[in-house]
Order: structure tokens, then sequence, then C-alpha cells
């Protein structure tokens, strides 16, 4: 989702698609799935188009999308995520006390 963004925000979407599509599928229909899939990932629940509206946006080339935002979990380069992690636990246990148990075979 993050690399999506990235290569929306600085104008490179196109990247997203599989090479091996070729000539085969209309790069615009490419960019469209592509802008109306960052719009059904936008942070807020209000501002994601509903599935009528996608299918109505996805079956015709007329209708207009709205720009998205990006999404919930884009980073900068300088934010670590494992800061953010580690401040959520506390001697190894997660702040709301749940705990996961991953068993290992010998």
């Amino acid at each position: 989702m993050t690399q999506a963004w990235r290569l929306w925000h600085d104008g490179r979407p196109i990247e997203m698609m599989d090479p091996t599509l070729g000539e085969t599928c209309p790069r615009n229909q490419v960019l469209r799935c592509i802008h109306i899939g960052l719009l059904c990932i936008q942070a807020d629940a209000s501002e994601r188009p509903p599935i009528s509206s996608v299918v109505v946006m996805l079956g015709s080339d007329s209708s207009s999308l709205s720009l998205p935002m990006p999404p919930p979990m884009v980073f900068d380069d300088r934010t670590s995520t494992r800061s953010d992690e580690s401040a959520n636990y506390r001697e190894g246990n997660s702040v709301n006390e749940v705990s996961i148990t991953d068993f290992d075979g010998r």
C-alpha cells in the first residue's frame, strides 16, 4: 500500500503494472484501477466510496474521480516504525495485555 501511494504521488503509478501485460492492457484503464484502489483505502471510512460507486467507476470512463488522500500507514523515510512499535510494549507485553504465542517445531 505504501509503495503504491509513493508511486502514485511521484507520478509513476504505471510502474505498478505487471510488465507481462505489455500492450494487451490499455494504460488508461490500469491508471484508473490504481486510482480507484487508492480511493478504497482512505483512512477515514466515510471518505471511501461505497461498493456501488466503485462498480460505476470501474464500468465507466466518463465518471470523474476525486483525488485520494495518503493511506493511513504512509511513513516518510525518516520515520522508524520500530521505535513506534516499541513504544506500544512494556517488558514484552502489549499495552492491552494481549499476547500472541508462536509454536516452533523441533
